[in-house]
């Protein structure tokens, strides 16, 4: 039996917004022209439907291991590189009283680097410089490193992926993404373009969430097997971590 389970951090696309629409469940969130999100508008239900179908999920299902990550009811996962990941990690300790010795992967999805505004305000004012962000990310990350849990990170955003000090600190955690025999360093490059059908705005518009990037069914499936594909690489067997 396999105790150890995957530990996940990211920003919304880990979380799996909107793949609750995907279902036929009563009460879902309205959905408008423009991306819109209203945590309160979330039922118990449809967040159970969209975790069955998030990429954490599918790569958990296919090494028949459970999942964590923080909220999984709740939108509050890593907003940003340095603060959130900051604040989640003291959660990690003094709240619920985790090791990283109950986790034998660690998926790190890095978001948007302009969300880490040095005010915090999250408003689109000035932002801590990119490879200040990727060494705070590699800081918090060390003590899971040292515990010889499995390392994978993904990008959403190619200018993380490519930076000089992203590839020297992750080049061994970095996982590509393929969509369609289609490989990029981050998925920026899927959910901006509609022809690969992997963003809800590719389903949905017209009418409805002309804006929206977030990651659909498709999305999920293809980000949850180019991790599986990395970690057959990586030769990763969860039972080599019990």
């Amino acid at each position: 039996m396999i105790s150890k389970g995957i530990f996940g951090i990211g920003c919304s696309y880990m979380w799996g917004e909107g793949l609750y629409y995907y279902s036929n469940l009563p009460d879902l969130p309205e959905k408008g022209l423009h991306h819109y999100f209203d945590e309160e508008n979330i039922l118990d239900t449809h967040n159970a439907f969209k975790n069955k179908h998030r990429f954490i999920q599918l790569v958990s299902d296919h090494y028949n291991v459970w999942n964590w990550t923080f909220g999984n009811g709740f939108n509050m996962n890593g907003g940003s590189n340095i603060r959130s990941f900051n604040d989640l990690m003291f959660m990690f300790n003094e709240e619920y009283k985790l090791t990283p010795n109950h986790f034998s992967l660690f998926i790190y999805q890095f978001t948007a680097p302009t969300r880490d505004q040095i005010d915090g305000s999250g408003g689109g004012g000035e932002y801590y410089p990119i490879e200040q962000q990727i060494q705070s990310v590699y800081d918090n990350m060390k003590r899971f490193i040292d515990s010889n849990v499995k390392i994978v990170t993904i990008n959403w955003y190619k200018e993380i992926a490519n930076h000089p000090l992203y590839k020297k600190l992750f080049s061994d955690f970095h996982c590509d993404i393929e969509v369609d025999g289609v490989i990029k360093e981050s998925f920026d490059y899927f959910v901006e373009d509609d022809k690969y059908k992997c963003s809800l705005r590719s389903d949905f518009y017209p009418p409805y969430l002309e804006n929206d990037t977030h990651l659909n069914i498709k999305g999920h499936r293809c980000v949850a097997d180019s991790i599986i594909k990395k970690l057959e690489k990586d030769k990763f067997n969860p039972k080599d971590y019990e």
